[in-house]
């Protein structure tokens, strides 16, 4: 019988409705895993397993399964051929194939993967469809329709023919009773003859990771929880000590930080299971005062634990100066001396203020009041005081902003050398 595949799902549906049953073929539809669950991708690991069931080789050249073509091969008699939708890994975005989970993951099918054929094809399975094989000639050589209700849905397993010389029909398929099915091999639902020997299978896992204790130190407060004070100016080294529990020796341990993924390195071994990991984060000075999430992750192939923990960042009002002395030499009364800046930096993470005032300014005889220093912001001269002025700065972390002085010596002051000082308050603004 000869069809166009285009017109598969319309033509062969009432054909099949008529042929119950077919007879047993040379090449017959051995088993299918339709609805993988090992990896992410649903479609990757898909595959079908065809099984040459009469004494003579046959010559797969140009056959197709569903209209697509797929290796072309021989198959002896008894031989069984894994036809896999993507046999190694190709260029999509994951890194799902068949290969990566009935091989080696070595990105090559080989000796070394099983001993038994895999092909690369090309096909997609729904949970409710026919598959269909040809040969060169376009002939429909072995057809199978399941749906969901045969079973082996999304739970790992395969549908298995129960009998391989026996026809497809519903009571002659079921779920295979192994996880993985047994491609390249005997059907776990094979009926046995004579004395049969029933493997044991006991599979021993390793227990879920465990997150023992997170340790953030320095603890710089005196409240419950973590409390680090930040550095005036410099980073704030924050220090992350995790002991856990984990068997597997590729353990994944890592951080969630700002959403930031950060790897925790291994650092001692307490005994066979249990471990020390450490991370350092560097806080800047000025980093948001506030409290911060942190999240420790321990990955173990399917296993993952993540326990939530956090620091408070504290404010921190600090400022420097770029200077700790005003000198003004050879002013002469009556004039206004020279320009001196000073500059002023947040060194801190809130926002900060100023207070300035000042004293007189005094020699062995004689005095120069503290009017005659003055001060400018932005150009705008004003006099210093004895009563602290508000500079109204509202300085930003990081920021910084520049204080011009000088004196205006009334002209009766007698010369000497006078001594005097400028204070600078800082204030949360």
């Amino acid at each position: 019988m000869e069809v166009e595949y285009k017109m598969k799902k319309t033509m062969l549906i009432p054909i099949f409705l008529v042929l119950m049953i077919k007879l047993a073929m040379a090449i017959t539809i051995n088993e299918v895993m339709y609805a993988p669950n090992q990896t992410s991708s649903e479609t990757d690991t898909e595959w079908v397993e065809i099984y040459n069931n009469d004494t003579y080789a046959i010559n797969l050249a140009n056959w197709k399964i569903d209209g697509y073509n797929f290796d072309d091969v021989g198959v002896a008699p008894q031989e069984y051929i894994v036809i896999a939708r993507e046999l190694i890994d190709g260029n999509d975005t994951d890194l799902d194939s068949f290969e990566s989970v009935w091989g080696n993951n070595d990105g090559v099918w080989n000796e070394s993967d099983g001993n038994y054929k895999a092909l690369d094809g090309y096909f997609a399975l729904t949970n409710n469809d026919t598959i269909i094989i040809t040969n060169e000639n376009n002939t429909i050589i072995e057809w199978l329709s399941y749906d969901s209700s045969f079973g082996a849905y999304n739970n790992g397993r395969t549908l298995e023919k129960i009998n391989v010389t026996s026809d497809n029909s519903p009571t002659n398929w079921g779920e295979s009773l192994i996880t993985g099915g047994t491609p390249g091999k005997t059907n776990s639902l094979t009926p046995k003859e004579g004395t049969t020997e029933i493997k044991l299978l006991v599979e021993v896992v390793n227990p879920k990771p465990k997150i023992n204790s997170v340790n953030i130190t320095p603890d710089d407060g005196e409240k419950n929880g973590t409390q680090i004070l930040p550095e005036a100016g410099s980073n704030k080294t924050v220090s992350i000590r995790v002991e856990a529990t984990a068997w597997a020796n590729n353990t994944e341990a890592y951080a969630t930080f700002k959403g930031e993924r950060l790897n925790l390195t291994k650092k001692a071994v307490v005994n066979s299971s249990t471990s020390i990991y450490e991370l350092q984060i560097a806080m800047a000075y000025f980093e948001e005062p506030k409290k911060y999430a942190l999240n420790i992750t321990l990955k173990e192939g399917d296993y993952e634990v993540t326990e939530e923990t956090s620091f408070d960042y504290l404010p921190l009002l600090a400022t420097i100066f770029n200077k700790d002395q005003l000198s003004f030499f050879q002013t002469t009364p009556g004039t206004a001396s020279n320009e001196e800046n000073i500059t002023l930096s947040n060194a801190g993470n809130v926002l900060v203020d100023f207070e300035i005032s000042g004293t007189n300014i005094n020699a062995e005889k004689g005095e120069i009041t503290v009017d005659a220093i003055e001060f400018a912001l932005n150009k705008f001269w004003q006099p210093l005081s004895l009563t602290p002025q508000l500079l109204n700065l509202n300085l930003s972390p990081k920021n910084n902003t520049d204080l011009t002085f000088r004196v205006n010596l009334p002209s009766n002051i007698q010369p000497n050398s006078y001594l005097g000082k400028v204070r600078l308050t800082s204030l949360s603004a």
